[in-house]
């Protein structure tokens, strides 16, 4: 073993510290190549990115969201400043609404004036579904329809604030067919690979699909953000007439993506900065701040580049992976910046490959240590069942791993090249190390008793400790995404959809309201519905009994009891 290592190590002199040059050189090669593949470094904040791939209610959904169709939309909140239901209040939302339809990949907007009115109408029942009446209908009584919308189980709550002074417009995006195809496809074989192995021509569709898929759903969001831009854009325009928000699924996605790139350049901006300040501090002079930064630049990009190479997507959670990296690189760095000028000043006379090559053979232990024990720590991470958090620990120990390399790469044979300063180099100790010893030295007693209290305070407030899941709380209060959340949350239903489906044959699998009845339930169903003309084993009768319409009643009515669900349909 021991021979192994030095072979090892003279390999290493020879090329890294003999040949500078020629590692630069190859070294500067890679960084093209992964540079050149961090434009295609990606960030994702779609519910893809945030479950197994095996996980069980995910596989659940994908069936639902193959039998029932669901369409995205944007909310936008209309609190007017005056009587909602005032003629003035009604042609500014009207405006605000022609405004939205207008735009290009908006499929519909549905408001309070477009709603069908039943009960504040004076058009007998069996017309109104040919002459349907709406608040914007002239004929139509605005305290009755005030009254209407107030009292009815669908639109209060949904659509209008029981205050009557906020309504909401529910925006409709067009629906991309190629996407919906795409993912039907991706999800039938992934529901497939869940219940059992794959064929191989299945796996290559399937690798086939998932390409084409990921490269539509680029395209697809950034056309939403551009979408959203635009609603954006219509909304400002009208902000002088009422007080209005954003809120909607694709919405928070959208600018889930533009809060995690802001917190890559604000942290890495910082942590650069942070750096800069304290390596000039500490060594006062430019070639150990230069080198040490040098080292985290390059370390940044390979990592960049190798995600956008593997289309390894950054979320919400690894989106601060840059950050640690840049301290955990310039920690090494620092390592062997103040090794290499303990032997300077201990062997000045020395020649520079020998004060590189006895600073990298003392520190190489000491740093591969900390590393593999940090990358260990990270892996256990990839134990966890949720997806972003695997995917964190996963980055972190290939960035830990980027980082070692780096650092005993390109930081010596930069070091090798540039050769030693002449002068003397200053002691890099602060005055604060040496009254910490001392302090240390005069009171060790009261310092274990301290750290004795701290541990038991520490140990009570860890069995205090609780787990956080309210999205709304992720941001700021004065943010738009914080304020239409909380606005939706608090007056139309809430933003986020949660679907329950209700099986009343648990034999059967999912709910499937359009194949058989049993044939012990048919007499009952048709007695049910003699009057209808309909399919019995494949209408309303297999819904519309009394038995199954009070189950759904129970669960409707016990979910709606719910203090934190908003609005409950079905």
């Amino acid at each position: 073993m021991t021979g192994r290592l030095a072979a090892l190590s003279a390999v290493y002199r020879s090329f890294v510290l003999v040949r500078p040059r020629t590692t630069l050189a190859v070294l500067f090669l890679v960084a093209a190549f992964f540079a050149y593949h961090s434009k295609d470094f990606a960030l994702d904040a779609s519910a893809d990115s945030l479950l197994l791939e095996n996980d069980v209610d995910l596989q659940l959904f994908r069936q639902v969201s193959a039998r029932y169709e669901t369409r995205e939309l944007l909310v936008v909140t209309f609190t007017s400043e005056s009587d909602l239901f005032s003629d003035d209040s009604l042609s500014k939302l009207s405006r605000l609404r022609d405004e939205l339809r207008d735009l290009e990949s908006v499929d519909s907007v549905v408001s309070i004036l477009d709603v069908p009115l039943v009960k504040s109408s004076d058009v007998p029942l069996f017309k109104l579904a040919d002459n349907l009446q709406t608040l914007e209908t002239p004929t139509i009584d605005r305290e009755l329809a005030r009254q209407e919308l107030n009292t009815s189980p669908v639109y209060r709550d949904l659509i209008i604030s029981r205050d009557n002074r906020t309504t909401a417009l529910l925006v409709n995006l067009r629906t991309d067919r190629d996407f919906a195809a795409l993912q039907a496809a991706r999800n039938e074989l992934l529901i497939k690979k869940g219940a059992g192995p794959l064929s191989p021509a299945e796996r290559t569709e399937l690798a086939e699909i998932s390409a084409a898929y990921d490269e539509v759903r680029a395209s697809l969001s950034a056309r939403r953000h551009a979408t959203i831009t635009a609603v954006r854009s219509v909304i400002d325009g009208h902000r002088q007439h009422a007080v209005l928000h954003l809120g909607g699924v694709p919405m928070v996605a959208d600018d889930m993506v533009t809060f995690v790139k802001n917190d890559l350049i604000v942290f890495g901006s910082g942590v650069l900065a942070f750096l800069v300040v304290i390596l000039t501090v500490i060594f006062r002079r430019i070639r150990w701040v230069v080198l040490p930064l040098l080292s985290c630049a390059y370390a940044s990009v390979i990592m960049i580049g190798m995600l956008g190479l593997i289309g390894w997507e950054v979320t919400v959670i690894s989106s601060n992976f840059l950050a640690l990296m840049l301290i955990i690189t310039i920690s090494m760095n620092i390592h062997l910046t103040v090794r290499y000028r303990q032997l300077l000043q201990d062997e000045p006379g020395a020649e520079q490959l020998d004060l590189v090559s006895m600073t990298l053979q003392r520190m190489v232990w000491p740093c591969l240590y900390t590393a593999l024990t940090t990358i260990i720590g990270f892996s256990s991470l990839v134990l966890s069942d949720i997806k972003p958090v695997q995917d964190f620990g996963w980055m972190m120990s290939a960035g830990l791993a980027v980082a070692f390399l780096t650092s005993f790469s390109l930081f010596p044979a930069i070091l090798v090249l540039i050769g030693k300063r002449s002068e003397r180099p200053s002691r890099t100790g602060l005055p604060l190390t040496a009254e910490l010893a001392a302090l240390t030295e005069r009171h060790g007693s009261a310092i274990l008793v301290t750290a004795a209290i701290l541990a038991v305070v520490g140990g009570f407030g860890i069995s205090r400790l609780t787990v956080e899941n309210s999205f709304i709380d992720y941001f700021r209060s004065d943010t738009e995404i914080y304020e239409g959340m909380k606005l939706i949350d608090d007056e139309l239903g809430g933003t986020t959809p949660l679907q329950v489906l209700l099986n009343l044959d648990p034999d059967r699998g999912l709910p499937d309201v359009a194949t058989r009845v049993e044939e012990d339930d048919l007499a009952d169903d048709e007695d049910d519905f003699e009057d209808w003309d309909i399919d019995v084993a494949s209408g309303p009768a297999y819904w519309f009994t009394p038995f199954k319409i009070d189950r759904v009643k129970e669960v409707h009515d016990s979910l709606d009891g719910l203090p934190e669900v908003g609005k409950v349909l079905s």
